[in-house]
């Protein structure tokens, strides 16, 4: 026998480097790292030893620790397994010496602010400065800038400041002595700069009263608003005019034309503004009213008639002065009476124009016109509509056919119900409801509608009735879908019902319905045809007959299976039990089963379990793989039942004698 020694050496793995800084004024600093892992295909854990120069290493608990110097330093690890094999991993630890990083200061933003007036400073806060340092002990801020003593209050400091800009500088000093320093601006300007600011709305107009040289007009008071938040007074000024306050409201007696107005505002530091504000007064009532009739109107006189009554909408009429208005109508000899929101009055037939007239208190008058237009008589015929042309066939061996269609419609501006006469050659039409119907020979006959209104005006309308002769088109008929049925095993054949066809013929008659299938007898049972069938398929033709001896067919199927009242038998091999050579893993094996059912086909299915596993098929062979199998062969019939045997495949592999 042969004994193979280990020729693997152990595997080592140092984690990440290591950095660290030395405290101030130091030039060393001890440093601990994570303990290197080490594996061997022993199982054995190797020995991990740590190395590096006169570096002394203590291991505390999962950490190795020792004390390096400033700079980088490689750790050697080396890991020795039972056979003496090393591997190696290195770490670096670095060390930097002592304190060289000052602590970081930051101030916030600028400030600025506004004196106020004669002030010669203000007080001003700002937030305090931040300082961090890498010792993470907190450190004192100092805030210098000349003479200003400053005040702590809360999260803030605050000091008086001059006008003009003023740099504020704030330190911090760490434990090593060094320091950082960040600076603030504080901007503080003189004296109020900022006038106030003034705004007056739209300008006004207003019109005198009639026969008046001037008018009483009020406006908006001006807005002033300043920057020191004080309420202000807003004076108003133009010549000898005396401005009354009303309210909100200011207001004067202006004259005729246009008056600017000047809004001044004055603030505690005597700046000003001002905006302006025209008022226009047009001299005494020189608008008169206005008059709005609405569109012209047509009428129609009727037959024989000399003249009609005729209504139009009321015209409208607006003044300035705001005072409702009279409406006067004037038209010749034509008396105008009101009816609601209407005038109406008898017009002769022709065009006449109506005038209406509004006078204002001032006297000024406005008008407008409208004209009615009446014909003489009716000159419009009525209108006649017939619907689509009509097509029909006739029945079977008839020379004509009675065709019926919907009656026309016709309609007149007199708006009376008018007949409407209907004439083709000798044809006697006949009313039916909403319809008229008659006797037609073959070809096309044109159908004239006519109707008078009236005044004797006609107006006609066509339509056209084909009817070709004989039937030519064959009944339609629609056969059921197929019908299954089952027998048991050793019955030949057993009664099955369907449903009947559904046959249907343009002449509105039933036609009759005939079923053939070889020498089968069909017996109508109500809605259903009956009739004994072998097993299998049976296909049925259904043939439908109109009068006209015209036909048409279709078919169905019946389809009888038979059912066996036992499961098929199935007999599997006997157990398989076959050997492979050392080194191979599987081999082909045929493990055929045998089934058979006293009533149909049998289809077989094979599935494993095991060393070998597969799913469903149908071939009776698989390559197998080396261990035990098992083998599930399933017979299944033609009514679906199930029957199931085992085999057991064993395949082993032969003895390698090198393995001894």
């Amino acid at each position: 026998m042969v004994l193979l020694c280990d020729t693997f050496p152990p595997r080592v793995f140092c984690g990440q480097d290591v950095s660290f800084e030395a405290q101030c004024r130091q030039t060393n600093a001890r440093v601990c790292f994570q303990q290197c892992s080490a594996t061997d295909n022993s199982g054995i854990t190797p020995t991990v030893r740590y190395t590096n120069g006169f570096i002394q290493f203590t291991p505390q608990g999962n950490q190795i620790c020792a004390t390096y110097p400033s700079g980088a330093t490689t750790v050697t690890a080396t890991a020795t397994d039972n056979c003496g094999l090393t591997s190696f991993d290195t770490l670096t630890v670095t060390v930097t010496g002592g304190n060289i990083t000052p602590p970081t200061v930051l101030c916030g933003q600028d400030v600025s602010t506004l004196v106020q007036c004669g002030q010669p400073d203000i007080q001003v806060c700002f937030q305090r400065c931040s300082a961090t340092d890498n010792s993470g002990t907190t450190l004192t801020l100092r805030y210098s800038s000349g003479l200003i003593q400053f005040t702590p209050q809360g999260n803030q400091l605050c000091g008086p400041f001059p006008s003009g800009e003023t740099t504020v500088t704030a330190t911090a000093t760490d434990n090593c002595g060094l320091t950082s320093s960040d600076t603030i601006t504080v901007s503080v300007t003189g004296g109020d700069t900022f006038p106030p600011r003034i705004f007056c709305g739209q300008n006004v107009s207003s019109e005198a009263q009639c026969r008046q040289t001037n008018a009483r007009v009020c406006f908006q008071q001006c807005s002033a608003t300043d920057n020191s938040g004080t309420t202000l007074t807003v004076r108003y000024t133009n010549g000898f005019i005396q401005f009354t306050p009303q309210g909100n409201q200011i207001c004067a007696t202006y004259p005729s034309g246009a008056t600017t107005v000047t809004a001044t505002a004055t603030d505690n530091c005597g700046l000003t503004s001002f905006d302006t504000l025209t008022v226009t007064v047009t001299g005494g009532n020189i608008n008169p009213p206005t008059v709005l009739c609405g569109q012209d109107v047509s009428s129609l006189v009727q037959c024989g008639q000399p003249d009609t009554q005729v209504c139009f909408q009321r015209c409208s009429a607006t003044d300035n002065s705001g005072t409702a208005l009279t409406v006067r109508y004037s038209s010749g000899l034509i008396q105008f009476t009101p009816q609601g929101n209407q005038f109406c009055g008898t017009f002769p037939s022709g065009e006449t124009t109506v005038t209406a007239t509004a006078t204002d208190n001032c006297g000024l008058t406005s008008s407008d016109t409208i004209t009615v237009s009446v014909t003489g008589g009716d000159t419009f015929p009525p209108r006649v509509f017939c619907g689509q042309d009509v097509s029909s066939e006739a029945q079977c061996r008839q020379t004509n056919a009675r065709v019926c269609f919907q009656q026309c419609s016709a309609t007149d501006n007199s708006g009376t119900t008018l007949t409407v006469r209907y004439s083709s050659g000798i044809i006697q039409f006949t009313p039916q409801g909403n319809q008229i119907c008659a006797t037609y020979p073959f070809g096309a006959t044109t159908v004239t509608a006519t109707a008078t209104d009236n005044c004797g005006l006609t107006s006609s309308g066509t339509i056209t009735v084909s009817v070709t002769a004989n039937d030519t088109t064959p009944p339609s008929i629609i056969c059921p879908p197929d019908t299954s049925s089952q027998v048991r095993c050793g019955q030949s054949n057993t009664q099955v019902c369907f449903q009947r066809v559904t046959a249907t013929d343009n002449s509105g008659m039933i036609p009759s319905v005939r079923y053939g299938s070889g020498f089968i007898t069909f017996t109508p049972q109500g809605n259903q045809v009956c009739a004994t069938y072998p097993t299998g398929v049976t296909t049925v033709i259904a043939t439908a007959t109109d009068s006209c001896g015209l036909s048409s067919s279709c078919q169905t199927r019946v389809i009888i299976n038979a059912v066996a009242d036992q499961p098929p038998m199935i007999v599997c091999s006997e157990p398989i039990n076959q050997q492979v050579q050392s080194g191979v893993s599987n081999t082909e094996v045929n493990f055929p089963a045998t089934a058979f059912d006293d009533c149909s086909d049998v289809t077989i299915s094979y599935t494993s379990q095991g060393a070998t596993t597969f799913g469903s098929q149908s071939q009776s062979s698989a390559v197998i793989n080396v261990g035990i199998s098992r083998i599930t062969a399933t017979a299944m019939d033609s009514s679906l039942q199930l029957a199931a045997c085992e085999t057991t495949v064993t395949i082993t592999a032969e003895s390698n004698p090198c393995d001894s």
